[in-house]
């Protein structure tokens, strides 16, 4: 870390151009904490959001296309017999066309149909030509933004501050903490808005793993304030082998995380507990095993087996919910009000006398419902904008929206006349721009239960 003295006469701008070093430094700690510590942060794929084209855009997505017939009633190829290289009216004989007897041209013009036709045998051109058509769809993204300001810091007062070096350190570790924490919650929060199936664990047999929605989720959180469907059960391996066929059969397994013995791996994101639960279900006797081939992207979380097709990535602050009470509860974050018995997300910190705390709440029993995701790397893409120095001859100070921290200290007549007074600031940005929504999953389950989803 940078050192000063606070004794020089010019101690003053000395401490200042020291806080502009460290505010460059809390953006290299920021990107040095968030490596391989949330597969929220390493997972998600990212790139820039593109300039010019205003905050709000549209991702044009195809579905999967396949053969059909003419009619697009029937899926796959319609076969014909090969009438020859000029199209010849099947089942008739061209022999002596073939041999030399006779000219090419001595079929009438109806026994042609083109070198494209599917005759069949004796007609003509009874088998219309198969297509392949594709269907896409539109969906919008925008680009959000959140700004994070510190505590206001008196340069007067560092000047003799106790272990002032260890005090600003705490203070930068604590902003890089904070950011990593905003950042890791974003995309959780996102992940979950886009996923186009949200699945509830129900008794054995019961569960359905193509819902696109519950009954009054928010479009920010699907679960919260959303009336459950039916009498939820533990996450099972019966409900995730449901899914992962219906994943390979949707072509999800093209860019899966992994392969084993042919097959495809996905990944798993879950908290310990759920993982625990799935590798002891009763009569469960498949061995964690090692993967042929992790995505490089894996095995610096420490991944390396599968688990029935699933690699399993630990998130210790999955989503939580609990049931709501409507008179206590008061509204969502849309502003609808609770109603008694829907979902009610409960964090895993909360405040106390303005100190940061591990909430007791999402412990207990009654916060019984979790989230676990299949994350697929093809879901979504974070999309960050790149600074922006000029415009023509018009300059800017540009800004880092990836959470880079900025030392500002502005002067005022009134509250900072000789700029004695600052405060770090970041804002942070990103768009995330909806890809193929229909490989990803949200699974809801009652984590207390002894009965596993089916």
């Amino acid at each position: 870390m940078s050192t000063f003295s606070g004794v020089r006469t010019d101690g003053l701008s000395d401490i200042d151009s020291v806080l502009v070093q460290e505010a460059n430094r809390i953006g290299a700690d920021i990107h040095a904490e968030n490596v391989h510590t949330s597969p929220w942060l390493d997972l998600i794929p990212k790139g820039t959001f593109p300039e010019g084209m205003g905050y709000r855009l549209q991702s044009l997505i195809y579905e999967r296309a396949l053969p059909t017939n003419a009619a697009q009633d029937e899926i796959g190829l319609a076969w014909g017999d090969f009438a020859g290289p000029s199209g010849f009216k099947s089942g008739q004989d061209h022999s002596s066309s073939v041999t030399g007897t006779a000219g090419l041209l001595n079929d009438s013009v109806s026994d042609f149909h083109g070198p494209l036709a599917n005759d069949a045998v004796g007609t003509e051109a009874a088998t219309s030509p198969s297509r392949i058509d594709w269907q896409k769809r539109l969906e919008p993204y925008s680009l959000k933004r959140a700004t994070v300001w510190s505590p206001e810091i008196n340069v007067d007062d560092l000047r003799f501050a106790a272990h002032r070096n260890e005090q600003l350190s705490a203070s930068f570790d604590a902003l890089a903490e904070g950011v990593r924490y905003g950042w890791e919650e974003r995309y959780r929060d996102e992940y979950q808005r886009v996923v186009n199936f949200v699945v509830e664990c129900l008794a054995t047999s019961a569960t359905v793993i193509t819902n696109t929605s519950l009954t009054g989720g928010q479009a920010d959180d699907r679960f919260d304030n959303a009336a459950p469907t039916g009498s939820t059960v533990n996450i099972g391996n019966g409900v995730l082998d449901k899914i992962y066929n219906a994943m390979v059969r949707a072509g999800a397994g093209k860019k899966a995380y992994g392969m084993e013995n042919g097959r495809p791996i996905f990944a798993l994101v879950l908290s310990s507990e759920a993982s625990f639960t799935l590798q002891t279900e009763t009569q469960q006797l498949t061995d964690m095993r090692e993967s042929s081939r992790v995505d490089e992207l894996l095995a610096p979380l420490g991944v390396s087996k599968s688990f029935r097709g699933f690699y399993h990535i630990i998130d210790d602050l999955a989503p939580r919910y609990r049931l709501a009470v409507a008179a206590s509860d008061g509204t969502d974050a849309s502003g609808a009000a609770y109603t008694d018995n829907d979902y009610f997300r409960v964090e895993p910190y909360t405040i106390s006398s303005s100190v940061i705390i591990p909430n007791t709440a999402y412990e207990a029993s009654t916060a019984k419902w979790e989230v676990a995701f299949v994350l697929h790397k093809e879901v979504m893409e974070s999309l960050i904008p790149n600074p922006v120095g000029s415009s023509g001859e018009v300059k800017f100070d540009p800004v880092d929206y990836s959470g880079r921290f900025h030392w500002v200290n502005i002067k005022s007549v009134d509250l900072n006349p000789l700029g004695t007074v600052g405060n770090f600031l970041g804002v942070l940005a990103s768009a995330t721009k909806p890809l193929k929504t229909k490989f990803g999953y949200a699974i809801i389950f009652d984590r207390t239960s002894g009965t596993a989803g089916g």
